[in-house]
């Protein structure tokens, strides 16, 4: 069922985002934007190795499928990845509130570019913490 499911999935995941919260707000920008390539990585490997895996043991293409895709512990990879990029979206929207622009164009560009990382959160040590908050 697949309504079931998901609500199943995302409720164990909703009780894990209170103890991961703070410890994804006191990581640099830099710091984030590496995790979510690596849990992006994480992801795709556990999907990869457990779909062919679930194969040869005969569970079946369906079951096999939906066991190395649908699985929350190959979901939850992905959970990270969102309150990562959410993390990330609301610095930078602080960062234009507080300074009316900012010297990256774009948020897209701010979550993707890794050059001089360690330039530009200098720059915004002025309004956040030594980690990039603000």
């Amino acid at each position: 069922d697949g309504p079931a499911w998901t609500i199943s999935t995302l409720t164990s995941f909703w009780f894990c985002f209170p103890s991961w919260l703070p410890t994804l707000q006191r990581m640099a920008d830099h710091e984030l934007r590496n995790s979510v390539a690596s849990c992006f990585y994480l992801q795709l490997c556990l999907t990869i190795v457990g779909f062919p895996l679930f194969l040869v043991l005969g569970a079946g293409f369906w079951i096999s499928f939906a066991t190395a895709t649908m699985n929350p512990i190959t979901r939850f990879p992905l959970f990270l990845m969102g309150m990562m990029a959410g993390e990330l979206c609301l610095r930078l929207e602080r960062r234009r509130q507080q300074h009316g622009s900012i010297t990256r164009s774009g948020s897209s560009q701010l979550a993707i570019n890794t050059e001089n990382d360690d330039e530009h959160e200098d720059d915004w040590a002025a309004a956040g913490d030594e980690t990039g908050r603000i």
